[in-house]
């Protein structure tokens, strides 16, 4: 169905004056991989052509992403790799796993309500209609609006309690940016410990670092659970990730599972997503083919052409808004490296909202900002980011840092010009 604010956006594409700040398309943006790494992927492939299907995929391809893990400071073998047309299909394979009892530790009699997952609010709200797909309850855990979109301990204990079949966790976090800290992970990885819960790791924004500093992530933190632990109580990690933001390639329909944990639990659980997967058209030749290709260790320079621009661009675009009349940022961001990703969130001011548009619901300011000013951004409500959330009525918004420098200072201007 047609929102009045999606009308109102295309009314004014219409007119030829408009400003996409939420535009989420490399392309668009001028972003693309080098054309030779697409030629020597169509060549590979074409050498082999014949159609091998597989749940798993390509040995080779899982070798690829199980050697670029391993650079990137994640361990991994081919062994624990499941290759996937997308991030979106992967969460709907561990959804139906785990709604199956696929995991070990798992049992249908663990389920005191309906079974559910664990999900971060704010959220990209796609994932709430993968679990709905899966039959799955999402169960929405808040992030700690005060504290720059970070973990919130208390509200992780609270959703655990819960039990629900896995907590997805995703840093950096879609739309915050919010990159996890180490000690926040280490919680919650005793926390899953303790309750036999999977975590789900989405990283697929983890290249759009503001700075060179390795990603805190929960898979390489298994070791930090003490030695008295017992080895099958470590909680199995999903890792998830795919070329689509990694490499601005959306259309090759190419990522990827990593599984960790205790090794008899991963090995069966490998086993049960290449049964899953095995039932779906899987990743296709030239996707795999691309696999090698673009995660090659001599493609390094290519995929940083793409993302440490876009982190530089997101910079400049939070320092841009946080000297806008009424707005304010997400604070209290302690330390390098804690932000990341492509998009940016800010609020107005409720008071100064209501004396500007007449109104702080966002939607209604998102419509005017695009009615009159030609300029479309996303209301914060569309991701979780309203009253029940932060217990406050300023209205929250949502851009893209993925846009040319033309548009995104176009669009600057434009937001100056409505909020003076």
């Amino acid at each position: 169905m047609t929102t009045p604010l999606e009308e109102e956006r295309r009314r004014r594409e219409a007119s030829g004056d408009y400003l996409d700040l939420v535009n989420t398309d490399f392309r668009a943006a001028g972003f693309r991989f080098p054309e030779e790494s697409y030629n020597r992927a169509w060549n590979r492939w074409r050498v082999h052509p014949e159609y091998l299907p597989s749940g798993r995929g390509n040995p080779a391809a899982r070798a690829a992403v199980a050697d670029f893990l391993t650079r990137d400071g994640l361990e991994t073998t081919p062994e624990q790799i499941v290759l996937t047309s997308g991030s979106s299909i992967s969460y709907d394979l561990i959804f139906r796993l785990l709604r199956a009892g696929g995991s070990r530790r798992y049992h249908h009699d663990r389920w005191s309500e309906s079974p559910a997952v664990a999900l971060p609010n704010p959220g990209y709200p796609l994932f709430e209609h993968l679990a709905n797909g899966a039959l799955l309850t999402p169960l929405r855990y808040n992030l700690d609006h005060r504290n720059g979109f970070h973990l919130d301990l208390g509200e992780l204990h609270r959703v655990l309690a819960r039990r629900p079949l896995a907590i997805v966790v995703i840093s950096p976090n879609n739309p915050s940016g919010a990159v996890y800290r180490r000690e926040d992970l280490v919680h919650l990885l005793a926390m899953c410990s303790e309750t036999g819960t999977p975590i789900i790791s989405d990283e697929v924004f983890s290249a759009y670092l503001e700075i060179e500093e390795p990603l805190p992530r929960p898979a390489t933190l298994l070791s930090t659970i003490s030695d008295t632990t017992d080895r099958d109580a470590r909680p199995l990690v999903f890792t998830l990730n795919g070329l689509s933001k990694l490499c601005a390639a959306p259309e090759l329909k190419a990522g990827w599972i990593a599984v960790h944990g205790d090794p008899g639990e991963v090995a069966a659980t490998i086993e049960a997503l290449d049964t899953l997967h095995d039932s779906y058209l899987t990743v296709s030749g030239f996707g795999e083919a691309a696999l090698i290709e673009f995660l090659r260790s001599e493609a390094r320079e290519d995929r940083e052409s793409l993302t440490l621009p876009i982190a530089r661009m997101r910079a400049t675009l939070r320092q841009s808004l946080s000297n806008l009349a009424g707005v304010s940022l997400p604070g209290n961001r302690r330390g390098a490296g804690e932000s990341g990703g492509i998009h940016e969130i800010f609020r107005i001011d409720a008071e100064f909202s209501s004396l500007r548009f007449g109104t702080v619901d966002d939607e209604e300011i998102a419509r005017t900002l695009v009615r009159d000013y030609g300029v479309y951004v996303h209301p914060g409500y569309l991701y979780g980011l309203d009253r029940s959330l932060t217990g406050e009525i300023d209205p929250w918004f949502v851009v893209t840092a993925l846009n040319s420098t033309v548009a995104i200072s176009e669009g600057l201007q434009r937001l100056t010009l409505a909020l003076r």
